[in-house]
């Protein structure tokens, strides 16, 4: 039995769907839909809820913002990961080695912390992280397609 492939999902894939970016929804949609159905497993630092949340709360959208983060903490399949101080010196070491800000550092850990296989993320300061392979939605979906297509070859 093959393993569950556990993904990170930075703050931007939630907030491509809730405003409905046009470029974002569907692939951010469809990851969604794989985590819901056990595909995949999810990972959301407790930072994107947050992020989340202040979208709204900026936008006097209180409401929404309670709904979005319902949203979030309700998805089966993902683990919604609190700071802890365990993290302190990977979230350090990420901030310093990937150049991000606390916040992204803080979000990408939660991802590394518990072995994801990929961190998806529309975010270029993503783009030259070493500690783990961060892409797009769409280029995720595409690389899982040649997968499957790849085993039901043999």
């Amino acid at each position: 039995m093959e393993t569950v492939k556990r993904v990170g999902l930075d703050t931007n894939i939630f907030i491509g769907i809730f405003l409905e970016e046009k470029e974002k929804l569907e692939p951010s949609l469809a990851i969604l839909k794989l985590i819901s159905e056990g595909v995949l497993g999810g990972v959301v630092s407790i930072i994107s809820l947050i992020e989340v949340a202040i979208l709204f709360y900026q936008k006097q959208e209180n409401q929404k913002g309670r709904r979005a983060i319902e949203f979030i903490k309700a998805l089966p399949n993902t683990i919604i990961v609190d700071i802890t101080a365990d993290m302190v010196l990977d979230v350090a070491t990420m901030k310093v080695s990937e150049k991000l800000s606390i916040a992204d550092a803080v979000v990408l850990s939660a991802s590394t912390v518990l072995s994801s296989d990929a961190f998806l993320t529309y975010d270029d300061d993503f783009a030259k992280v070493k500690k783990i392979q961060c892409v797009k939605p769409e280029d995720y979906l595409e690389k899982l397609k040649q997968e499957k297509r790849k085993s039901s070859l043999r």
